[in-house]
Parts: C-alpha cells; structure tokens; sequence
C-alpha cells in the first residue's frame, strides 16, 4: 500500500514536473520570438534607412556627375586588378567639349535647274570661257554677309586656309570673321616684303582693298597652312613680328592631303606660286608633315564649334584634301576649293566632288567676280570633260542665311538677264 501512495505522488510530481517544463519551454520560446522580431524590425529600419542614404547617394552622385561632365569633366575608374591601388578608384580627368556637326534632319535637297537655267549658264559662263570668268573671283556674297549679318550663326570665327602662300587671302578672312582691323593687307605687305618675299600674287591680291568692317571685335581663331619651306618660314616670321599669334592667326608648316605621314615638298623661292607636291623639280625637295585635314583640325585647332570658312588651294590636289576631311565637312558652313587641270585633278571630273558634297548637305557654285553660277543639279554636259584653273564655292544648306543669300544671286542674275529681258 505504501509503494503504491509513493508510485503515485512520483507520478503526480513527474505530471507537475512536465507541466512546468512545458510553460518554461513556452515562456523560452516567446522570448525568443519576441528578441527575433525585435531585431528583425530593427534589421528592417536599418535598410531602409540604409536604403534611404543609397537612393540619396546614387542622386547626388548623378547629379554631381551631370554637374562635372556637363563642366567639361568625366569620370574614370582605375584598372580593378591594379595591386597598387588596392582595387578600383576614381579620378576627375578633364574631357574635352564635343565637337559641332551639323544636324543633317532637316537638310532639304536642291531643286534641279530648268532647262532655261541651264541655257543661261552655257550663254553667260561657258560660252565666255569658264577659266578667264572663275580664276580670280572677288567673293561678294560672303563678304556681304559678314558686313551686314551681326548674327553669322556662330558666337566666335574660326577660319581655315590650306595652301595660304603668301597670307593674304588668310589675313583678310581674319579680319573678316573677327571683325579686327588689326588684320590689315598693308601691314602684311610690308612685313613679307622686308622678309624678301616677292608680295605680288597671281590674282594682284596684294593690291586689293581692305574688308570693311563694319562690326565689334569677334572672338575667333584662323589657320593658315602652308607647306613650302621658305614660304612658310618667311609668313610664320611676318607673323611674329605683327604679334598676330595673340590675336589667334596661327601659321603651320604642312602639307594637307589625304593621309598622315611626311612628304617631299618642292623647296623653292619664297611665295612662289602654282608649285604642288609631286613637282620637286631641279630645286629638289625637303620633307614636310603631311596631314589628313581631319587629322590637322583634331591636332592643331582649338575650337570645338562650326567652321565659318575654309579655303584650299593646294595646286591640282584639291580632290585628295576633301578626300580626307570628312568630318571637318560636317562642321564647316562655308567651302572654296580651286578646280585644276593639274595634279589629281586631272585624273577626275568636277561633278564628282559636287556630287559627294551634296550628300554632305552643300550646294556649289563656280564663283566670278560678284557672280555665283549653280553646279549642284545645274550639270553641263561639258563639265564632264572641261578642266582649268577656276573656282568653287559651297554652302551648307544648313547654314540657311548664308544659303539663301547665294542662291538668291545665282536665281536674280538669271532673272534680270535673261528673264526680264527674254535673252533666252
């Protein structure tokens, strides 16, 4: 009886026992529940504050980088598997402005001349002789322009004159886009003179009349290059003595073509004329630079923004410099190159360049003396076989002032000769 009433206060013990242990694992397994949800709740503030201070940082990081990139600036990051450096870090490198091209959306095509337009243009340039009409032209549309348009298109100027010889047609483009009176044809003259160059050029531009300028000082830069040694030795001199250099006229010995590289260039007497690159001649040859026109505006030309004028006249290799300056064409709104029996031009036709150059957006014209006959869409027969020393000039479409201004003289000069007067 006495182990029975003992057995059976064990078990009721062991009951109470199980019992408390039972609660006491509950109350362990509440506080543990309670202490993960707490921390768990504290984890999720945590990141989303973390979360927070992220988007923030990403915001003013972007916001810091537009700033810095729009500044002229970007950022780099170091080579990750650089050892030195502990991984990859960030650095600030000034990044050069982007460079113009010009917006080809809205570039229309030129309408095709009439039949009578095309009369006119045999009757009054190729019947008097495109050569003796078009080898001197005295460009009065572009000069106009920048007398009487305050707005050209362009906050500062920036020219180009590749197989500028003597300089005058660079000074005078200076004084024209920079509006500076400083640029002057006397001064010049007198400088290259008293450096023993021969002034007199093939087209008495040392004898012509100074621009007019008629505007403020425009910020601007030009280049005139030019690859004959003593002639370019002689102008780069007359350009330190007048301290052109401070009003950016900057003077380069080089030969521009289609390529980079050196090349033998005719070593002959100071501003001589009519002297290309494969005519060494008896005189011999002195290695020169030689660059594509692309390369030489990436290299040498400081501006970012639109080209106003560019001239070339590079003896017959005209063609081989357009060749090369692709993108130098995206950004130019003016453009004379010289058309030549000489040099490759004799191998070529004038209506493949015009051809080229409208799908680059520009119109041509053979340019006189205050007289502009269209080439783009106004093909003669006879430019398929003529060559001769004569000029071109071409306007981008985009340019639509200047544009205008062009086609205006070309359409009114057939008007008023032919129209007006019934001549055809």
């Amino acid at each position: 009886m006495n182990l029975h009433l003992r057995r059976r206060q064990q078990h009721l013990v062991n009951n109470n026992n199980n019992e408390e242990l039972v609660v006491t694992r509950k109350r362990i397994s509440s506080r543990m529940m309670y202490t993960y949800c707490k921390y768990l709740a504290i984890a999720i503030l945590f990141s989303g504050f973390l979360y927070s201070f992220l988007a923030i940082g990403i915001y003013l990081g972007e916001a810091i980088s537009d700033k810095v990139l729009s500044s002229g600036f970007k950022l780099i990051k170091s080579d990750p598997s650089d050892e030195t450096t502990g991984g990859p870090t960030y650095a600030i490198i000034h990044q050069p402005q982007l460079t113009y091209r010009h917006d080809m959306s809205n570039i229309t095509s030129v309408q095709e001349c009439t039949s009578d337009q095309i009369k006119y243009i045999s009757l009054d340039l190729i019947a008097a002789d495109i050569r003796a009409m078009t080898r001197c032209p005295s460009p009065t549309w572009i000069e106009s322009f920048f007398q009487e348009e305050p707005n050209i298109g362009t906050d500062s100027f920036l020219g180009i004159s590749i197989g500028c010889n003597k300089g005058f047609d660079a000074i005078q483009t200076a004084r024209m886009g920079m509006s500076n009176t400083d640029f002057n044809r006397t001064s010049w003259k007198n400088e290259i003179v008293a450096l023993g160059m021969n002034a007199k050029g093939a087209c008495d531009q040392e004898a012509g009349k100074d621009f007019e300028v008629t505007f403020s000082n425009r910020p601007g830069e030009m280049h005139c290059v030019e690859p004959m040694p003593d002639t370019s030795q002689t102008i780069i001199s007359a350009a330190r003595k007048l301290k052109l250099e401070s009003k950016n006229f900057y003077v380069n010995q080089a030969a521009i073509s289609s390529a980079n590289g050196y090349i033998d260039f005719p070593n002959v007497t100071a501003g001589r004329e009519n002297v290309g690159i494969n005519q060494c001649g008896s005189n011999g040859c002195v290695k020169v630079p030689m660059y594509s026109l692309d390369s030489y505006v990436e290299q040498f030309v400081k501006s970012k923004g639109p080209i106003n004028v560019l001239q070339i006249d590079v003896e017959g290799w005209d063609f081989d410099v357009l060749f090369g300056a692709s993108n130098t064409l995206d950004r130019t709104y003016y453009l004379e190159f010289e058309y030549h029996s000489v040099g490759n031009w004799g191998r070529l036709h004038l209506p493949d360049a015009v051809r080229l150059l409208n799908v680059k957006g520009y119109t041509c014209y053979w340019q006189g003396s205050g007289k502009l006959w269209r080439i783009t869409d106004c093909y003669h027969p006879i430019y398929n076989t003529w060559h001769g020393w004569s000029n071109v000039a071409c306007v981008h479409r985009s340019h639509h002032k200047l544009a205008k201004r062009m086609e205006h003289m070309f359409q009114s000069a057939y008007e008023n000769k032919y129209v007006n007067n019934s001549d055809i």
